[in-house]
């Protein structure tokens, strides 16, 4: 996944922002160790203003469920994890704004919103699942309306050459 230069900025802000409590390490609230491994899960509902998608008649609402995984110790560390994870979600927002017909990914982009669920409501509409192992990483989107699975896989050599 190449990342350009606001990717890279946007991921920064975000790892700053991460944390609410005052002298908390704000990446705790997004990574746990859970059997050996680092976890983050993160389920949002977004929606796009209709106002600005040509032909819209009401806003449209999209529940993404995200879990990502990778061994604690001796592949990635965790600031990375959620530096790895915060590139996906970008990517991932990009992605479905530069599907929105009509409208260029910068103005859609600026018409979707999302806020964080603590549980699912029902079955999300897509799941994003991420495990990294020492040899590299996978990354599956199931669409579960159509059943339809893409699936990334990379070495650790070829991001680093991103």
């Amino acid at each position: 996944m190449k990342l350009d230069r606001m990717s890279r900025l946007l991921c920064v802000a975000a790892l700053a922002l991460a944390g609410s409590r005052a002298g908390a390490d704000p990446l705790d609230s997004l990574v746990r160790i859970e059997d050996g491994k680092l976890l983050h899960t993160d389920t949002s509902l977004c929606t796009l203003d209709p106002s600005v998608v040509p032909g819209a008649s009401k806003a449209y609402e999209l529940q993404i469920a995200v879990r990502s995984e990778a061994p604690a110790r001796g592949v990635i560390s965790r600031d990375n994890f959620v530096a790895y994870n915060t590139s996906l979600a970008i990517q991932l927002a990009l992605s479905i704004a530069d599907r929105i017909p009509g409208l260029k990914p910068s103005r859609a982009l600026a018409a979707l919103s999302c806020r964080t669920l603590e549980s699912a409501i029902g079955e999300p509409d897509l799941r994003v699942e991420t495990v990294m192992t020492k040899e590299g990483v996978q990354t599956s989107a199931t669409n579960t309306h159509t059943g339809s699975v893409d699936r990334l896989v990379r070495t650790w050599d070829e991001i680093a050459d991103d």
